[in-house]
């Protein structure tokens, strides 16, 4: 037994005899138990509870060791007799099995002649499986209605139907617009990007407290500067560069265009001589465009571009078909400027030909869409130099598909794609200065063609035939209602009938979700949205050679582990689109002890993270999860955000406790769309000597 002694002696002459501070003081009992026990169990574990008995009486004992509790089963013998010779210790196991989720409580006895002791321990039983959650994502101008199934199979304690509203699609722009006002360096693109925004989202800012730009006047301040500088870097050819130079780049001239054209349309004067010059460098380089330094793949890129913009102008039509000719050489998004631009000069065609490719890139989750580029290690090269990013394809994508399929229903999933698209590690925006222009571009034309009623009327939800709830939405607002039915309410029925339904102008979003817990111990694989999956391996022991026999996959998909071996637990997460606030979960096994990296004293512990995104082909050895935590029962990995791609993790656990332990799946969740995510399959270990 171990205490410590918080005070010094009265008498200030006797104080060296404790010493200052703290001081350990250890007193040796006769008898004493000390009981060796997993820090937690999971429902369905089978165990032994090792109780190590010290005789330290002076004499040979016969001692009587006993165990009882509460919330646990015994299948063998709950007392054994023990001949425990002077000045030795002796083991003696119990096997134990969980009999309920909750808290099981032990007592430890051991009596002889000599002395006694006895101990009292407590320890969790947890309930090995994991959530589960679907949800169904859309707007709607009435009413819609949904039928929920309760899963009869769920735990009526967890879960339950959960319902969010709001009467916008673009709660959240402010940091985006606020980084752009604030962006310190000022290139030709940079000064583009940051006044795109005041031009176009206009009529959003005046509606909307978004960031700093809701003062009109300091608009307007910003605006006229942003259109002075970027004048002052036109070149001769009527082409702009970077900087003050006489190189003019395409790519970054139709850029400023698009820009200064923007101003043009929101009011503010643009003199109309640097137009017309800017435009005809454009509609030259679009019908003679040539190999610059960057390639081809640049070169038919930005000559996509221009046509667009021609094509907004009135301009450009015969040209059309000379671009056309290379659109398999340009990436998803400058044909899905082509696209736009057939629908202007009247190419039904080949606007109906790009309509399809888009629709056979599509990523769909239950709340978003994206477009996979599917490009080359080349191409992707290419798209680099032209500033490339995958909001800025979703961007493009979404402006075209208003103006060509305006009632398209899945127009509002792609603009939630780009708005979940944000990084959290920037406080909210996209990563650059090009990607937060061509966000907001497309968050201004989505506002303009779909939000374009003032929110005015009264969301209701009815469950079965009885009013649940209601809220009243009036004016533009970046409010989001949440409500939430309990699963115990909604297993009263086999099924349940859901309206949600508003009367008045203007759109309401929802989202309704399931998330429950089955109460099945064994879950399959589960993929939705990520693939996940662990391995374990030895690690070498003291000759420095891991030892194939201490760690056995068997073939019924169980594992075999030798009591002390240092395993390395190596965890695979398949994202297969991007995600934001990820968490990673992977529950050990009770017979297991995870060994923190940090403490010296853990000793083989590792902890390594890498990442292959599989959509460019690189792989990041360098890149880490945004936090990672050991616990007692388990190790959870946080990423603010996670690209598409294939991610490892690999940490060191300790076998420490004999027994055969229920192995819960290792899942793989977006912690604000529960409905994207995906698990392991149940397993099994067995800790062996």
């Amino acid at each position: 037994t171990t205490f410590r002694v918080m005070a010094v002696a009265v008498d200030p002459s006797q104080a060296d005899r404790f010493g200052k501070g703290d001081t350990t003081v250890r007193v040796r009992k006769p008898l004493m138990l000390r009981p060796s026990l997993p820090r937690f169990a999971n429902y369905g574990d089978h165990f032994e509870a090792s109780v190590m008995v010290d005789n330290q009486t002076g004499e040979d004992q016969a001692v009587l060791v006993g165990t009882r509790g509460l919330n646990v089963s015994l299948p063998g013998e709950s007392q054994k007799l023990l001949q425990i010779p002077a000045g030795e210790s002796s083991e003696v196991r119990f096997p134990m099995e969980t009999v309920e989720v909750g808290t099981m409580r032990l007592q430890f006895a051991a009596l002889s002649n000599g002395g006694r002791d006895a101990t009292e321990l407590e320890l969790p039983v947890h309930y090995p499986a994991t959530a589960e959650a679907f949800a169904d994502y859309g707007m709607i101008e009435g009413a819609t209605q949904r039928t929920v199934v309760p899963p009869p199979e769920a735990l009526p304690a967890f879960g339950g139907l959960e319902l969010s509203m709001s009467s916008t699609a673009l709660s959240g722009l402010e940091d985006a617009v606020e980084y752009l006002v604030t962006y310190p360096y000022e290139c030709a693109e940079q000064t583009a990007s940051r006044v795109l925004p005041i031009f176009a989202l206009a009529k959003i800012l005046d509606e909307f407290p978004v960031a700093s730009l809701r003062d009109r006047m300091y608009r307007d301040r910003l605006a006229n500067q942003g259109i002075e500088r970027l004048l002052a870097k036109q070149n001769y050819d009527g082409g702009f560069g970077y900087w003050t130079s006489n190189e003019s780049w395409p790519y970054l001239t139709n850029w400023v265009t698009l820009a200064l054209l923007e101003g043009k349309a929101a009011g503010y004067t643009v003199k109309e001589e640097s137009l017309r010059k800017a435009l005809n460098y454009i509609e030259n380089f679009v019908a003679h465009g040539h190999v610059t330094r960057w390639g081809t793949y640049y070169d038919h890129t930005s000559r996509a571009m221009g046509l667009w913009i021609l094509s907004g102008e009135k301009r450009g039509a015969a040209l059309f078909d000379r671009v056309w000719a290379h659109r398999k050489d340009v990436p998803l998004y400058a044909r899905a400027l082509l696209m736009a631009a057939a629908h202007r000069y009247g190419r039904n065609t080949a606007r109906d030909n790009v309509l399809d490719e888009l629709r056979d890139a599509v990523i769909e989750s239950p709340r978003a869409l994206h477009f996979a580029e599917g490009k080359s290690e080349a191409e992707a090269d290419g798209l680099r130099v032209l500033m490339h990013s995958s909001v800025q394809t979703d961007a493009i994508a979404l402006m075209a598909l208003l103006e060509v399929v305006p009632t398209d229903p899945m127009l509002p999933k792609v603009m939630a794609g780009i708005m979940s698209s944000r990084d959290p590690k920037q406080g909210g925006r996209w990563g650059t200065t090009h990607a937060n222009a061509w966000a907001l571009l497309a968050a201004d034309r989505y506002y303009r063609t779909v939000e374009a009623d003032e929110p005015d009327y009264t969301a209701r939800v009815w469950l079965d035939e009885q009013l649940s709830g209601e809220h009243r939405f009036a004016g533009r607002s970046m409010t989001s209602v949440q409500q939430r039915l309990p699963m115990a309410e909604l297993q009263g029925k086999p099924e349940r009938s859901v309206v949600l339904g508003k009367d008045g102008p203007g759109k309401l979003y929802f989202r309704m979700g399931l998330r429950y817990a089955p109460k099945d111990l064994v879950m399959p694989a589960e993929d939705q949205g990520f693939t996940v999956y662990r391995e374990y391996t030895p690690l070498p022991e003291a000759d420095g050679k891991p030892d194939p026999s201490a760690v056995q996959h068997l073939p019924d998909g169980s594992w075999q582990v030798k009591a002390g071996t240092n395993v390395l637990v190596t965890l695979t997460i398949v994202a297969r689109d991007r995600a934001n606030y990820v968490v990673v979960d992977d529950a050990l096994p009770a017979g297991f002890e995870g060994q923190n990296p940090r403490f010296v004293t853990s000793v083989a512990a590792r902890a390594e993270a890498s990442r292959s995104v599989s959509t460019d082909g690189w792989w990041w050895p360098w890149w880490s999860f945004s936090h990672t935590d050991m616990l007692d029962d388990r190790m959870l990995l946080f990423a603010d955000q996670m690209p598409a791609g294939v991610y490892t993790y690999s940490y060191t656990a300790r076998a420490t406790n004999l027994g055969t332990f229920v192995l819960p799946p290792v899942k793989a969740e977006a912690m604000y769309e529960p409905e994207r995510f995906g698990h392991s399959a149940t397993s099994t270990v067995r800790v062996v000597e």
